[in-house]
């Protein structure tokens, strides 16, 4: 089940965590390279991550978090931005790590588009890094193409300065 949140209670904040676990595990060298305990490092990268959604990202109005819910347990999650009438970025694309490489990534991408195509022609963008197989594979069974653009990161509204960085973008025409 495809779910929109603009808000989230304490329990679904754990959830969602859950969710980019892996991701903030790696985060901490990054955020923190000082920290020598990973159990501190996780709990303060978690504790910023939330703050981020709470206090950054769900105070804009052209935000929403998207979540695909298995049996009343979320298993993929990403952020989503209503850009421009008709264009529409996303990133922060996760699954849960006992969850992946069974299709829910896609799944969510793919309702997201369906839900999408009820409001007429549309383009959603992404970009992801060349090393990135799996999000590359996701994205590509999804209907995304590579744009031939440099990639841009329409959340921090620049120009990603990777080499490796790969636009992708979704575009749905109503015939």
């Amino acid at each position: 089940m495809l779910i929109n949140i603009r808000a989230f209670n304490k329990h679904e904040f754990e959830w969602l965590m859950e969710i980019y676990n892996e991701s903030n595990i790696k985060n901490i060298k990054h955020f923190y390279p000082k920290e020598s305990d990973p159990i501190k490092g996780l709990e303060q990268i978690k504790k910023d991550h939330v703050s981020y959604i709470e206090n950054s990202f769900l105070t804009l109005s052209n935000t929403n978090y998207f979540i695909l819910s298995e049996e009343d347990e979320w298993v993929s999650a990403l952020r989503f931005y209503e850009i421009d009438t008709g264009k529409f970025y996303i990133e922060a694309l996760e699954t849960h790590p006992e969850k992946r490489f069974k299709g829910y990534g896609s799944q969510l991408i793919k309702s997201i588009i369906e839900f999408l195509k009820c409001l007429g022609p549309f383009e959603m963008h992404s970009f992801t890094y060349k090393q990135n197989e799996q999000s590359l594979k996701t994205h590509f069974s999804c209907g995304f193409k590579m744009s031939g653009e440099k990639a841009f990161d329409f959340a921090d509204n620049q120009y990603v300065e990777d080499d490796d960085a790969i636009a992708l973008v979704y575009r749905y025409c109503k015939s």
